[in-house]
Order: structure tokens, then sequence, then C-alpha cells
């Protein structure tokens, strides 16, 4: 893995051992590194970033439970079905991000099946939810461009 597990404001947090292992069965599986763009977050942190106020980003206990980022040489379509084959993604949390920059890829092994996307529109000048199932029918029909 490349990239902070813990919180960029305040250094703090690591992420749990089996969200770790997790990661690295996927980096194992897929040859290509996780790059890591936001790990563990102390609550000033996640408001700062806009993440929610139950975000498996935030730090409990001293570990985080969720990161965002991507792995270069894959597409966002690649990484999400790289993720579906770990089993504590598959059964946790997947999001997709598509930004006015490139896209990347939200995974938390929480324990419940969750799955969302945003896209950032420039319109509103700001990342908007969208259906997970329109932002993978997108992604099957190559209608989103990736970094």
């Amino acid at each position: 893995m490349i990239g902070q597990q813990s919180c960029r404001c305040c250094g703090e947090g690591k992420l749990k051992p089996r969200m770790l292992a997790s990661l690295r069965l996927l980096e194992k599986r897929t040859g290509v590194p996780f790059l890591i763009n936001s790990g563990c977050r102390c609550d000033e942190w996640n408001k700062k970033s806009g993440g929610h106020k139950r975000s498996h980003h935030k730090i409990v206990n001293g570990f985080g439970n969720a990161v965002d980022g991507w792995m270069l040489l894959l597409t966002i379509r690649d990484l999400y079905y790289a993720a579906l084959e770990i089993p504590n993604f598959s059964h946790g949390q997947i999001g997709l991000y598509f930004t006015e920059t490139g896209w990347f890829i939200h995974l938390a092994d929480c324990g419940y099946k969750h799955r969302f996307a945003y896209n950032y529109c420039a319109t509103l000048g700001k990342m908007v939810e969208i259906d997970f199932d329109d932002a993978l029918r997108m992604l099957e029909s190559q209608e989103l461009s990736y970094v």
C-alpha cells in the first residue's frame, strides 16, 4: 500500500488489522499496490473533507475502517470487480466516485453491504449522488472516462 493510513490532520489512527489484510489480499490478487488517498480521519478532518458523520474513516478506539484510493493500471471497473472478490469488501461498503479530475473507490470493511456512487456535476459545481446501478451500466458501456 502506498499513502497515508493515519489522519492527515492530526496523524492519529491506524487501519484495523482486518481492513489491512483485505487490502493486502486485493493487492496480491491484482498484482498492483493500492494507493490511499484518504484513510483514517479525526472528527475535525472528517468534517473538512465532507465525510458522513458516521463515516467508517473516523477513528474509533485508535482505528479507522475505510480507505479511498485507486490502483494504477486498473480502470475503476476492474478495481470494482476485483474488490468484489474480497469477502470483507463484497459484504462491506464499496463506493465509486467520478470527480472533475478522475476517479477513486471507497472501500470499508463494515460488516454490511452498501453500494453508492457520486459523479461531479459541472453545472452545480459539486458532487452529486447517482444511482449505483446506473454507475455500473455507465462503466460497462464506457460512458465514463478513466484517469
